[in-house]
């Protein structure tokens, strides 16, 4: 076999493992963070910089509150 086929059986391998974990419920995201979508009907049909201020305000605050993973 090839060394270039041997990476693929190799990453493929971690890909499908990753798959089942996820799928067993074991590698699930404990807290996934969900940014704030802007819709044109909440800022009155147009985007503007305040309103993507507050967006990366509100980002920024959420990423900031996001527990330490123990060991890091």
């Amino acid at each position: 076999m090839s060394a270039e086929i041997m990476q693929l059986l190799f990453y493929g391998g971690f890909t499908v493992l990753g798959w089942w974990l996820r799928h067993k419920g074991l590698a699930a995201p404990s807290n996934p963070v969900t940014p704030p979508v802007i819709t044109p009907a909440s800022t009155g049909g147009h985007v503007t910089e305040a309103t993507l201020l507050q967006v990366l305000e509100s980002l920024l605050t959420k990423l900031n509150a996001q527990p330490n993973a123990p060991g890091k």
